[in-house]
């Protein structure tokens, strides 16, 4: 599926078997100390904002079937631990390729980029209208505004990476990160209304 990011961190097992660019020693299955070096290469999977989501999960269900803990009950000290670390690893790696808002957050991680004026003041006009309304109506109604906006922004997002735009594609996950919060905002009042 991708190309494989990870590299073993020693030649051989304690079998003196070559090893492979894997969690197991292919000739006695013992598990292998790995350097993982970003949540992709955990899946096999190359730096991308476009993923296989099916190909995510099943990667995942199979790596957690055999780097669970349970399975290295009556194993030697060091395989539980690398068991306890791989798996802890894979779930942080699994909950940040799974969400396309972490993704592009891990990617866009070295780019810095600011919000605009024009933005910021925006913004401060959606806070202050959240602020001012007063039904419930009134806050679907934005809600559902607020909303058709965000995936708007997400299709830009996502067509920023289609060009390999990373400064435009910060830009539009810094006002994707807002619309999130406000809406949280929105559905915050809403309930509040509800009680």
């Amino acid at each position: 599926m991708g190309a494989g990011n990870h590299s073993t961190s020693k030649q051989t097992c304690e079998c003196n078997a070559d090893l492979k660019d894997t969690f197991f020693c292919a000739t006695c299955g013992r598990i292998q100390e790995v350097a993982i070096e970003s949540p992709f290469s955990f899946f096999d999977l190359k730096d991308a904002y476009q993923i296989d989501l099916d190909y995510l999960r099943k990667r995942y269900l199979l790596l957690q079937r055999k780097l669970h803990p349970d399975r290295f009950v009556l194993a030697l000290d060091k395989d539980k631990e690398l068991s306890a670390q791989y798996t802890a690893r894979l779930n942080w790696a699994y909950r940040i390729l799974n969400d396309p808002f972490s993704r592009a957050d891990y990617l866009l991680s070295n780019i810095d980029a600011d919000i605009s004026v024009e933005d910021l003041q925006d913004q401060m006009m959606r806070q202050e209208k959240l602020e001012q309304l007063s039904t419930t109506e009134d806050l679907k109604r934005f809600y559902k505004d607020t909303q058709q906006e965000q995936n708007a922004l997400e299709d830009k997002l996502s067509l920023a990476f289609n060009k390999k735009d990373k400064l435009t594609a910060k830009k539009y996950l810094i006002q994707i990160k807002y619309f999130r919060k406000l809406s949280i905002g929105i559905e915050n009042k809403i309930n509040k209304k509800c009680d």
